[in-house]
């Protein structure tokens, strides 16, 4: 098990959409179950692709890696994403869709591959809009030595002079947008969900989605990363911001890094932008 075992699964759909939904997580369990052959925790490397055909879109395929942790039930840890996707497909609102085939590949170990965020320093003293500037990430693997990592992040290019924040967080982690809601005001209004999206957009924001082995860099919501036009555009913008699902996505600044282990944890740190 701490070596390192890889499974792999290829399954035809039945054409029953509320069963879809049922078969992947049983899948997916399976898979998981029969990989680490017993149900205990562990770290698990998870990818799969989804052949389908919408009435509208035509040919659908869609692809997602992520790494999992869970220390009891890693087989329980990891089928939520694929579960979401074939129910998204199956029962979505806009088109009928058949799922034609399901691919999932698991390489599943008993090590924890977590690190903690434990500091973060800017090494630039100051930066220029468009410039990159470098933020190195101290990480606190378990039980073992500490080490870094520099990831840079190109300042936007219509930033205004003056102290960017920046949240450097794990692809997983949510603890920081208690932070951010807590500064909307009682009156503000979340704006409705865009009843004019298509399934093609939910797929794409799927795809979107951060993941837990990735290192996410962006400025903190309420610090417009583009420039200022007029003042009530700029309300607009900020008020439409304040919903969880436009936080996690995050502005145009926002940058990724892949990394091999699951990230936790987040920090703030403050960029001065001089022109």
């Amino acid at each position: 098990m701490d070596r390192g075992i890889n499974k792999s699964a290829t399954v035809q759909m039945v054409t029953d959409e509320a069963l879809v939904p049922l078969m992947l997580d049983a899948v997916c369990f399976n898979t998981v179950s029969a990989t680490t052959d017993r149900n205990g925790g562990g770290t698990a490397r998870v990818s799969f692709r989804i052949s389908a055909r919408g009435e509208n879109s035509g040919e659908i395929t869609v692809t997602r890696e992520n790494m999992f942790y869970n220390p009891s039930n890693l087989a329980k840890a990891i089928n939520g994403e694929l579960v979401y996707i074939g129910d998204l497909l199956m029962n979505n609102k806009f088109e009928k869709v058949t799922l034609f085939d399901v691919n999932v590949d698991i390489e599943a170990s008993s090590r924890c591959d977590v690190a903690e965020i434990t500091r973060v320093n800017v090494l630039n003293g100051q930066v220029k809009p468009g410039e990159n500037v470098s933020v190195e990430v101290e990480f606190q693997p378990y039980r073992s030595a500490k080490f870094t990592k520099t990831f840079d992040f190109k300042v936007p290019a219509g930033r205004k002079a003056g102290p960017m924040p920046l949240i450097v967080r794990g692809g997983g982690a949510s603890a920081w947008l208690a932070t951010v809601l807590q500064k909307q005001q009682p009156t503000d209004a979340l704006p409705k969900q865009d009843d004019k999206k298509t399934l093609k957009d939910y797929l794409q924001d799927f795809k979107d989605y951060d993941k837990n082995n990735e290192i996410v860099i962006d400025v903190m919501p309420g610090m417009s990363a583009a420039p200022q036009t007029k003042s009530g555009d700029k309300a607009a913008e900020e008020q439409s911001a304040m919903t969880v699902k436009a936080l996690f996505k995050g502005s145009t600044a926002k940058q990724k890094y892949p990394v091999d282990f699951i990230v936790d944890g987040e920090t703030q740190v403050s960029v001065q932008v001089v022109l």
